[in-house]
């Protein structure tokens, strides 16, 4: 990401009777540029958005967008010119994104592909 952001996917396999299957894509850092410090640090999402999401990124169906309606919040991604990129903003509130490229030598394809594995 830009400066010292860092974007985490992390998924929670289901235990049976402790808890469902789910997402979480957490942002932590400084805020920087136009980024608002009231943005929500992360997403929850259900093991049907994740899915969604995660099929979406692997199959390349581009753009990828992804929202928490608890949060408000929405990660986008996109191929652009710098490379894949995520943003994460709140809808209708671009001005607020924040962003990480992951460089043309990240494969998004795979880190997909392991997510769903779990």
């Amino acid at each position: 990401g830009i400066g010292n952001l860092t974007l985490t996917f992390r998924v929670i396999p289901e235990v049976p009777a402790i808890n469902r299957a789910s997402m979480t894509i957490s942002i932590s850092g400084e805020p920087t540029g136009d980024a608002s410090p009231r943005m929500m640090p992360h997403l929850d999402l259900t093991i049907d958005e994740a899915k969604a999401f995660l099929l979406a990124l692997r199959d390349e169906e581009l753009p990828v967008v992804v929202t928490d309606n608890r949060t408000a919040l929405q990660v986008e991604f996109a191929i652009t010119e710098d490379g894949p990129v995520f943003t994460v903003s709140k809808p209708g509130q671009e001005h607020t994104a924040r962003r990480f490229n992951g460089g043309w030598s990240f494969d998004v394809k795979t880190m997909a592909a392991h997510l769903l594995a779990l």
